[in-house]
């Protein structure tokens, strides 16, 4: 008569070999919900580099930014030294671009001021949109104003 025991012997191995792949994918992370904040956005803040190249010159800096809703906001360019080149401020509805070392600065309305530092006339608020993902008009948009 035949045994059957190294039948047996060689499926007991496979389980478990089997029983660790199954459970492999159930240990991996699972992706993160990304649920928006109940109240909105009401702030964002950063800082990032920033090079530009004229015909004769080239000026590389970093800059950091912060914008509230509604109506309020900063720029501010340092050189690579970590100097202050330049600075916006919006407030109310203004703008208000200085240069320190120069001590001179010019005013003008915030969306007419976005325009000229950035190409784009944002007014403050709807940089805090854009940046944070969310344009007027969104449901999300009149939540955090």
């Amino acid at each position: 008569m035949g045994s059957n025991r190294p039948a047996v012997r060689g499926r007991l191995s496979l389980l478990p070999i089997a029983a660790a792949l199954a459970a492999v994918p159930a240990c991996a992370p699972r992706p993160p919900r990304l649920v928006p904040p109940a109240g909105g956005v009401a702030a964002v803040e950063g800082v990032g580099t920033a090079s530009v190249a004229g015909a004769e010159a080239s000026v590389k800096g970093r800059f950091a930014f912060a914008f509230r809703r509604p109506d309020r906001g900063r720029v501010e360019a340092f050189d690579p030294l970590g100097r202050t080149v330049f600075l916006i401020v919006f407030r109310d509805g203004r703008g208000w671009f200085v240069l320190p070392n120069r001590k001179v600065y010019a005013e003008d309305d915030a969306g007419t001021m976005m325009g000229r530092v950035l190409g784009v006339a944002l007014e403050p608020g709807d940089a805090v949109l854009l940046l944070s993902g969310v344009w007027p008009g969104d449901p999300a948009a009149a939540a955090g104003g």
